[in-house]
């Protein structure tokens, strides 16, 4: 096996040992530092096929540690706390996604030997159906752990720090790698060079998945409205809405405007001077990219990106197309991480729909898609409860929260971001930590508020005003 980028496999050697240290060591910001950081880099380490879907990446490796760490009892103690409340059903469509990647997945695979898809994997003298769902299914066991450690962890204060100021870096990081590939002074694409996808790629990454982080990090840098006339706070956010702009994302620049659009019309003064200082940066990354990387702003207006083989609706026509041919993929799907060979007998090369309820009931099926609709209601309804019962600095950072996700609501119908295709999982690793930490910091101060009235007194509040108490919040 080829190693790609020595980088990578430093990054995922260094990042499992502070990992297994931070357990032993009653770490928890080491590891939430250590999976944080490997999702912002998704350049492969090696692959099991000539393109993409076969990498190994440094936050897989992470995950499996995590996993073994976990299974050996190793600080239960961190786990004795609150629960988000998305957990549960995105519990839920993690084990759908299991046993379609193990059940139907090889048997949608049957004869795919055949296909021109056979000629880029390596298949080890195992079959090639086995050999794919038992890779995927290694893909699915870092990610459970890297969610359910993200939303069963009692985290303290520092952890929150330590979470926040991480995907920060890790989002200019990302805008950095573009501004600098875009203007021609460094290639940090740091794909395969064969790829097809390698021009759509920064540090490894899908260019959708780097703008959604992109977000994300200007989600974080929001918290702390109250500071941003420091002067490297400013310089982030510069750099970050800079970075989007560079990326070409319309689906990324759309989130962050709704998102900006949320804050503004919802958080008052606070939400009012985000607005502002959003739009403000705004304007300037786009003066910035017309002056310096024309290229990139004529495709933006354009709607050419030279990235996709065929466009959306084309894929979307095909998709239901395909649906409709073919009735029990409603119940079963063609199987997980499966949809580019749903659209093989359409001639066309995609690993998801661009668009996260038509990917996910392509390959899981109606029940799947249930479960994805549970997870981003309950997901979204944790944020808003606390946007209605808090105040303060405890209702801005859930306005944050659900201002990210409003406009993640509309890049999904465009881009992966609530579902998981191979490519987009470090993505998909971030979002669950940084969402289920702030799902259990707004659970405990809605706790506080609902119950502290009643603490000297011998009146019990309405269970309905604190939803799951006993078990979730």
């Amino acid at each position: 096996m080829q190693i790609y980028f020595l980088h990578a496999l430093i990054l995922s050697i260094v990042a499992s040992l502070a990992v297994m240290i931070g357990f032993i060591q009653n770490r928890k910001s080491w590891v939430l530092c250590a999976i944080l950081i490997t999702t912002f880099f998704a350049s492969p380490i090696t692959s099991f096929t000539r393109a993409a879907a076969g990498a190994v990446l440094a936050s897989d490796v992470v995950g499996l540690v995590l996993f073994a760490c976990m299974v050996t009892g190793l600080r239960r103690e961190w786990f004795t706390g609150e629960r988000a409340r998305w957990w549960a059903p995105f519990r839920l469509l993690l084990i759908v996604f299991v046993l379609s990647t193990v059940l139907v997945s090889p048997i949608a695979s049957v004869g795919l030997e055949q296909t021109r898809y056979a000629s880029r994997v390596r298949q080890m003298g195992l079959p090639l159906p086995v050999l794919m769902a038992g890779f995927r299914l290694l893909k699915l066991i870092g990610l459970w752990a890297t969610i359910s450690f993200a939303c069963r962890l009692d985290y303290d204060e520092s952890n929150f720090k330590v979470v926040r100021w991480t995907c920060v870096l890790g989002a200019a990081s990302l805008a950095t790698a573009e501004i600098l590939t875009k203007l021609n002074v460094v290639d940090l694409h740091m794909l395969m060079p064969w790829d097809v996808w390698q021009g759509g790629r920064i540090l490894g990454m899908p260019k959708a998945s780097g703008a959604r982080l992109m977000v994300l990090g200007l989600g974080m840098l929001a918290l702390r409205i109250d500071r941003f006339w420091n002067p490297l706070n400013v310089g982030f956010l510069g750099l970050i809405v800079a970075g989007l702009f560079f990326s070409g994302s319309r689906a990324g620049l759309a989130a962050m405007g709704i998102s900006v659009i949320a804050l503004g019309l919802l958080g008052r003064g606070r939400g009012v001077l985000m607005f502002f200082l959003g739009s403000a940066a705004a304007v300037v990354g786009l003066i910035i990219v017309q002056r310096y990387a024309p290229d990139v702003s004529g495709k933006l207006w354009s709607g050419q990106t030279g990235y996709t083989m065929a466009g959306r609706t084309d894929i979307w026509k095909w998709n239901l197309q395909w649906l409709i041919h073919h009735p029990l993929a409603w119940i079963t799907g063609v199987g997980g991480f499966n949809y580019a060979y749903a659209l093989e007998e359409y001639g066309t090369v995609s690993e998801h729909a661009h668009n996260d309820y038509l990917s996910c009931v392509t390959e899981l099926g109606i029940f799947g898609l249930i479960a994805m609709a549970a997870y981003i209601r309950r997901l979204m309804g944790g944020f808003w409860q606390g946007l209605r019962v808090l105040t303060r600095r405890y209702r801005w950072e859930s306005l944050c929260m659900l201002g990210v996700l409003t406009g993640y609501l509309f890049a999904s119908l465009f881009e992966q971001t609530f579902y998981a295709s191979m490519s987009d999982l470090p993505m998909t690793r971030a979002m669950g930590i940084v969402l289920g930490a702030y799902a259990i910091r707004t659970a405990r101060a809605v706790e506080e508020v609902t119950w502290e009235p009643y603490l000297e007194t011998d009146e019990l509040p309405d269970p309905s005003l604190a939803p799951g108490y006993a078990q979730e919040v």
